[in-house]
C-alpha cells in the first residue's frame, strides 16, 4: 500500500513537473492581473467611532419617591443599558434618519445612482440600500455599554467626518427627544396636579357644608367623645335602678331614698334621650344624636378619605413635575464619546498584500489540478477501448 501511494505521488509530481510551463504561465498571468487589479480598484477606507450612551437624569430619586411615573411618561428614556443600545440602533438605521445623512453628504451622487433614474423615491431607496450594506455598520455591546459606529468610504478624510456627524445627529437628536417628553410630562403633571387642587376645593367646600348642616366639627372626636358618655350614664342609670330596687324590696314604699333615686333615674334617661336623639338637646346644637351618627359617618367619612388619598397623590405627582422641569430644561450631550473617528490608516479594501497571497495560492492549487486532470484525461483518451467507449456513449445518448 505504501509503494502505492509512493508510486501516486511520483507520478503526480510527474505530471505537475511536464505541465510546469503551463502552472508558471498561468499563476504569473493571474498574479500580475491581481496586482493590477489592486491598484486601479477603488479603495476604500473605514474610520470608527465609539460611545457610551448615557442614561437619563429621570433614574434620579426625589424626596424618597421612585420615579417610575416620569419613566414612563417620558417614554422610558432611563430604561436598561441594553434597551437603551437597541434603541440608539434602531434610530440610526431609521429612514427619517438616513435621508438626512443622505443629504448631509450628498450620497446619492457618491453611489453614482442618479445616472440609473429620474425616480427620486427610487433613488432614495436604493441609496440607503447602499448605506445599509456597502458603508454603515452599528453594533451595541451589553457587557461594555458601548455604542460601534463604522462608515466605510471611498475617502479616507470622509469616513470620520461621516461616523463623527451620525454620533453628532444621533446626540442631537436624544436631546431633542428628551426635552420633548420632558415637556409632555411635565404639561400632563401640571394638568393632573390642577385637576387635583379643583377636586381638593369641591370636596372641601361640600365637607364644610355637610359640616354646618349637620353640625359636625370632628366626627370621630364627636362620636368617641358621645358614645362614651352614653356608656357613662347608662352605666349610672343601671346602678341606680339596682339601688332603687334593692331600697324597695327592704324597705317600705315611703323611704324617702326611693324617690331620690326615681328623680335621679329621670335625669338620666332624659340625659339619654338626648344623645339618642329622642329628645330635644336644648342649646346645645353640637351634640349629634346617636341614631343619626352611622347615617353622618356613612356620608362623611368617604368625603374626607377622598381628600386624605388626593394629598397623598398631589405629594407624589409634585416632585415628579419638578424633575420633568429639570429634565426640560437640561442641555447635556447624552452620549459620551469614548473613541472619536479619525482618518483611517490602512485600508479596508483591498488588502493588497493578503489579497495577492491568497490569488497566488488559489492559482497554483486549480492550476494544478487542471493539470492533473488534463494529463489523466488524455491518457485515458489515447487508449483505442476507452475512446470506442466514448463515441458509444455519446451515440447513445444523443444519437449521433
Amino acid at each position: 500500500m505504501k509503494e502505492k501511494s509512493n508510486f501516486s505521488i511520483i507520478e503526480i509530481l510527474n505530471i505537475l513537473a511536464l505541465r510546469k510551463k503551463m502552472i508558471f504561465w498561468v499563476t504569473l498571468i493571474m498574479s500580475i492581473a491581481i496586482v493590477i487589479f489592486s491598484l486601479v480598484v477603488t479603495q476604500k477606507w473605514t474610520s470608527t467611532v465609539v460611545v457610551q450612551p448615557l442614561t437619563s437624569s429621570s433614574s434620579l430619586n426625589l424626596g424618597g419617591l421612585g420615579s417610575s411615573l416620569i419613566s414612563s411618561l417620558a417614554g422610558g428614556l432611563s430604561g436598561s443599558s441594553e434597551s437603551e443600545g437597541q434603541r440608539l440602533i434602531a434610530i440610526i438605521n431609521s429612514r427619517p434618519f438616513l435621508e438626512k445623512f443622505i443629504d448631509e453628504f450628498d450620497l446619492s451622487t457618491y453611489f453614482k445612482l442618479k445616472k440609473k433614474t429620474d425616480d427620486v423615491h427610487r433613488i432614495r431607496d436604493a441609496t440607503i440600500k447602499k448605506i445599509k450594506q456597502d458603508m454603515l455598520s452599528v453594533s451595541y455591546n451589553p457587557e461594555t455599554g458601548f455604542l460601534t459606529v463604522s462608515v466605510e468610504s471611498k475617502d479616507r478624510e470622509l469616513s470620520p467626518k461621516m461616523a463623527n456627524y451620525i454620533v453628532e445627529e444621533l446626540d442631537r437628536y436624544n436631546k431633542y427627544d428628551r426635552v420633548t417628553k420632558a415637556k409632555e410630562s411635565r404639561i400632563t403633571l401640571e394638568n393632573r396636579l390642577i385637576q387635583i387642587n379643583n377636586d381638593i376645593d369641591s370636596l372641601l367646600v361640600k365637607m364644610k357644608t355637610f359640616q354646618q348642616k349637620n353640625n359636625v366639627l370632628d366626627i370621630t372626636e364627636q362620636t368617641k367623645s358621645l358614645v362614651n358618655e352614653y356608656v357613662k350614664l347608662e352605666s349610672e342609670r343601671v346602678k341606680r335602678e339596682i339601688s332603687y330596687d334593692i331600697i324597695k324590696s327592704s324597705m317600705s314604699d315611703n323611704d324617702p331614698r326611693l324617690e331620690s333615686l326615681q328623680d335621679e333615674i329621670a335625669s338620666i334617661n332624659n340625659a339619654i334621650g338626648k344623645l339618642e336623639g329622642t329628645k330635644k338637646a336644648g342649646n346645645n346644637k353640637y351634640i349629634i344624636a346617636l341614631d343619626n351618627i352611622p347615617e353622618i359617618l356613612q356620608e362623611y367619612l368617604p368625603m374626607q378619605a377622598n381628600v386624605e388619598v388626593y394629598k397623598k397623590v398631589y405629594e407624589f405627582i409634585y416632585p415628579q413635575l419638578e424633575l420633568a422641569k429639570l429634565e426640560e430644561s437640561r442641555e447635556t450631550t447624552t452620549l459620551n464619546t469614548i473613541e472619536e473617528a479619525v482618518p483611517a490608516g490602512l485600508r479596508t479594501f483591498p488588502r493588497r498584500g493578503m489579497l495577492c497571497i491568497t490569488v497566488f495560492f488559489i492559482t497554483v492549487v486549480s492550476i494544478s489540478v487542471y493539470a492533473i486532470f488534463l494529463h489523466k484525461a488524455q491518457e485515458f483518451f489515447a487508449i483505442e477501448e476507452n475512446k470506442n467507449k466514448i463515441l458509444e456513449l455519446r451515440k447513445n445518448l444523443l444519437g449521433k
